[in-house]
Order: C-alpha cells, then sequence, then structure tokens
C-alpha cells in the first residue's frame, strides 16, 4: 500500500514509516522480522523527528506476522502516548489483544486505514490539550 502527503518518509531494510503532523504509519515489508534490533533504530528515528511531540503510531498489517513482544519495552508511552494496528481477521485481532496487554498507552485495531488516522488525529488532539 503506498501512502501519500506525508512529510517525511524513512527507509529501513523490513520496511518503512511514514511521518506524517502528529502520527506515523509503519509498512513493514512481507516477511520481514520485527524484533528490538530493527524497531530501535525506528523508534530513534521517531523521536528525533517529532522532538518531544506527542504522537500515535500506526501500524499496517495487511498480514498476520508474529511480532518480538519485547519491542514494547523500548516504547516510552509519555511520547509514543497511543498505538493503532490496522489489518484484518481473527488472528491478527488477537495478536494485537496481546500486544495491548503490552503497551500502557492507548491503543486500538482498525480494519481500515481511514479509521485508524481520524483516531489518531482526534487522539493527540485531546492530548495536547490536557
Amino acid at each position: 500500500m503506498g501512502f501519500s502527503d506525508y512529510i517525511k518518509k524513512y527507509d529501513y531494510s523490513f520496511g518503512v514509516i511514514y511521518c506524517y503532523e502528529n502520527y506515523v504509519i509503519g509498512d513493514v515489508t512481507d516477511h520481514s522480522q520485527v524484533n528490538t534490533v530493527t524497531v530501535k533504530k525506528m523508534f530513534e528515528d521517531i523521536h528525533e523527528y517529532y522532538r518531544g511531540k506527542k504522537v500515535v503510531y500506526i501500524s499496517n498489517r495487511p498480514i498476520f506476522r508474529d511480532i518480538d513482544s519485547s519491542i514494547y519495552k523500548l516504547i516510552n508511552p509519555k511520547k509514543l502516548i497511543g498505538i493503532a494496528i490496522v489489518g484484518k481477521g481473527q488472528k491478527l485481532r488477537e495478536q494485537a489483544s496481546i500486544e495491548q496487554s503490552m503497551y500502557s498507552g492507548s491503543f486500538s485495531f482498525f480494519e481500515n486505514m481511514n479509521s485508524a488516522i481520524s483516531w489518531a488525529k482526534s487522539f493527540v488532539r485531546s492530548a495536547n490539550k490536557s
């Protein structure tokens, strides 16, 4: 899936992240391994780009893939204040539920990207008012 109107794009061996005003879309390539080594660099880039701003991460998951649960230990929920998983299917929904239990910020599952983006925008607006 291609994304447009992003402000900045980062390419990695495991996929791409697209930075928007107050949310990031992560698009991991098929069959890439997502683990602490690959994600650490991504989070460093996100934090450097947003420089302390509160941001929501949207994970585009068109297929089910195993996620290394230890990546959630790398997340600072004061900076990355929300996570949205976008995908379809019961197996992915169950995986998202497991991931949700590992993250102390706001977390949601969506079946389409437009809903996730709307949630991210409104969630960040609310968080910045408080």
